[in-house]
């Protein structure tokens, strides 16, 4: 299993075929991640929300709402590591998802190999980053920010 200090790390699959989903989730738990795969953007902005993976692989056409549209409401307030695997592969259609928030981007069929490495790298990358600051306290008054919450006393 791939662990950080005490716990697997955990990935979210969204891909609204199922195949592709059930093989993208095989690989990650072969490899040692704890996967699991929705099928709808709204429904992967609640898991997210929900469940906090530590990454998501992001497909851009889903029957809901697009995916660029997922990962634009998820910068808004997290630098949650996302990798979109698309069959999308024109040079436009990686520039848009880059720019929308997307740390990397991978074209169907892709190599089964190069995304676990994919994987690897990016959690690397996040693992050696200094934590922004998430709590801010001033006086009696404690700011959430990943949560958007105050609190007094």
């Amino acid at each position: 299993m791939v662990m950080t200090a005490d716990e697997t790390l955990q990935i979210l699959v969204v891909e609204d075929d199922e195949d592709t989903a059930e093989v993208v989730t095989t690989l990650l738990r072969d490899a040692g991640f704890e996967a699991f795969a929705v099928d709808e953007g709204r429904v992967a902005l609640d898991e997210i929300s929900a469940a906090q993976p530590d990454l998501v692989l992001l497909d851009i056409n889903l029957p809901d709402i697009n995916g660029l549209e997922v990962l634009r409401t998820v910068r808004a307030n997290s630098f949650l590591p996302m990798i979109v695997l698309s069959g999308f592969g024109k040079e436009r259609d990686r520039v848009l998802a880059l720019e929308a928030g997307a740390d990397d981007y991978m074209s169907k069929p892709f190599s089964p190999e190069e995304l676990i490495a994919r994987v690897r790298a990016l959690l690397r990358r996040v693992e050696w980053t200094p934590k922004p600051e998430t709590k801010l306290t001033v006086r009696r008054l404690e700011l959430d920010m990943p949560r958007r919450q105050a609190q007094i006393n």
